[in-house]
């Protein structure tokens, strides 16, 4: 549950590859509360959500933040795969324009407060962010297919991997088949 571009990196033979997944521990206990009669109390549960900043505690920040669903705030909320989606979405979205799909905020902590804010409010579309050379060649369906890995709602995300990759190679066949017609 660490998806960030800061996490992904070249590997020989120009292979990319996930590193860091620190924040995978925390998956590791909700898996086990899931299989188990062991009930935490609230402050646990909170206590594994939460970020070391500069020798303070802050509750409830996840230590990706800008990167984090909005589910990784609220306390006690079942973070899904869905969650891991919408981590690598935000990161093709920067990847994509160079930014984040929210206003420019100066920190993770504001950042995140627009992320866990109003969950019926959209975030930005691709198009509107990206630079305006790359701008012409993004298509409706690949904006449609981000937006839909960020809806702030998990319930109303991209689930899978599988679903976000058949969504990705669709807009590759929309463009190939676009320029050959």
């Amino acid at each position: 549950r660490d998806i960030k571009p800061a996490n992904i990196v070249r590997a020989a033979g120009g292979v990319h590859k996930l590193i860091d997944l620190g924040a995978a521990q925390v998956a590791a206990h909700a898996d086990l509360l899931a299989t188990s009669h062991v009930t935490l109390d609230t402050d646990t549960i909170n206590s594994l959500r939460t970020v070391t900043v500069e020798g303070g505690r802050r509750s409830g920040l996840p230590a990706f933040g800008a990167y984090s669903a909005p589910e990784n705030f609220i306390p006690l909320a079942p973070v899904t795969f869905a969650a891991d989606i919408w981590s690598l979405v935000m990161t093709l979205f920067e990847l994509v324009t160079g930014a984040l799909p929210y206003n420019d905020t100066p920190d993770a902590v504001s950042a995140s407060a627009i992320i866990a804010g109003d969950l019926d409010a959209d975030l930005r579309d691709v198009r509107d962010v990206a630079p305006e050379h790359i701008r012409s060649g993004l298509s409706s369906t690949f904006s449609q297919v981000l937006a839909l890995g960020l809806r702030k709602r998990q319930e109303e995300r991209t689930q899978t991997a599988d679903d976000l990759s058949s969504d990705l190679h669709r807009c590759l066949v929309d463009s190939v088949e676009e320029t050959y017609s």
